[in-house]
């Protein structure tokens, strides 16, 4: 497993012993505030990367992975004014690994389009009126076989769906407002009645 560590700027990579218990790996630097963390084969190398939001920097780091614990030097993207949170997934059907960020302060959702190499395309950039999105789930909601997204939004206490349409382009955001909204997290949120993504 990997953690974000905002407090000390860095990554902590913990390697499984197959048993339930983990052994500690060489941690990563990373930059400013790192608050999310997304794993892929973003070089389509068989080999887990990750992808890290930097929020004190305001910009992502790719880490490819050697698939022995350890990573490459990361690599720097920037994706909106303030992002916060990162998901991954293939937004465009291709088999290639896409990532899809949280930019709160930019009120949007952005989509970078993976080129299959560990380097990405600007995508889609997702916006609802007055929002701040801050968690974002990935899934296929309609049942098409196509990415979806699904992401929280405290400005408004609402839960923002996304439909994808397959080619790294979404569907008019669809705003669900949540009574007693408890935590800006997707797995941390209740309404009349309890739902987990």
């Amino acid at each position: 497993m990997a953690v974000a560590n905002a407090g000390s700027n860095g990554i902590s990579v913990r390697l499984g012993n197959g048993d339930g218990t983990f052994r500690v790996a060489p941690n990563l630097t990373a930059g400013a505030s790192p608050s999310s963390i997304a794993e892929s084969d973003f070089n389509q190398d068989g080999k887990l990367d990750l992808v890290v939001v930097n929020q004190g920097n305001a910009n992502l780091a790719v880490y490819l992975g050697n698939g022995d614990g350890t990573f490459q030097e990361p690599m720097y993207l920037l994706a909106g004014l303030g992002p916060v949170f990162v998901a991954a997934g293939d937004f465009n059907s291709d088999g290639k690994p896409d990532i899809a960020v949280a930019d709160s302060t930019g009120a949007q959702v952005v989509v970078l389009i993976g080129l299959g190499d560990g380097t990405f395309q600007s995508g889609t950039s997702i916006v609802a009126q007055n929002s701040c999105p801050s968690r974002i789930a990935v899934g296929d909601m309609n049942g098409d076989g196509k990415s979806d997204l699904v992401f929280v939004d405290p400005c408004t206490a609402s839960v923002l769906t996304a439909v994808g349409n397959g080619d790294g382009t979404f569907k008019t955001v669809m705003s669900f407002p949540v009574k007693n909204f408890y935590a800006n997290n997707l797995s941390c949120w209740r309404s009349s009645e309890n739902v987990v993504f």
